[in-house]
């Protein structure tokens, strides 16, 4: 069982149609039955699910709506983006992509 805050869900991003899935299987099976979300999902892990669903469970709670799932998409790939891009980052601040400019942490 993945602990709150498990970085699991940055290890690969999920792409547009594991996320639309997993949005569904979620909204039908609840957080109670992360074999069967993962199984629906079918390339990741109950444990990636859960861990997806525990960073995001606030948002996920709101009523199934096509609207929202097409914002829960959008968010998930944002927040990847930027922890991918925080990870990027050295200790001294200093980006490791050219053009990035220093953190200011």
């Amino acid at each position: 069982m993945a602990q709150p805050g498990t970085p699991g869900v940055l290890r690969e991003p999920w792409g547009d149609e594991a996320l639309a899935k997993f949005y569904k299987s979620f909204h039908k099976h609840g957080s109670q039955n992360w074999e069967q979300v993962a199984n629906d999902v079918e390339t990741k892990s109950a444990e990636a699910c859960e861990a997806l669903w525990r960073q995001h469970q606030t948002f996920l709670g709101l009523p199934a709506q096509p609207q929202l799932e097409v914002a829960f998409t959008a968010m998930v790939k944002d927040y990847y983006n930027n922890h991918k891009d925080e990870a990027m980052e050295g200790e001294d601040g200093v980006s490791s992509k050219p053009g990035a400019p220093p953190s200011t942490s």
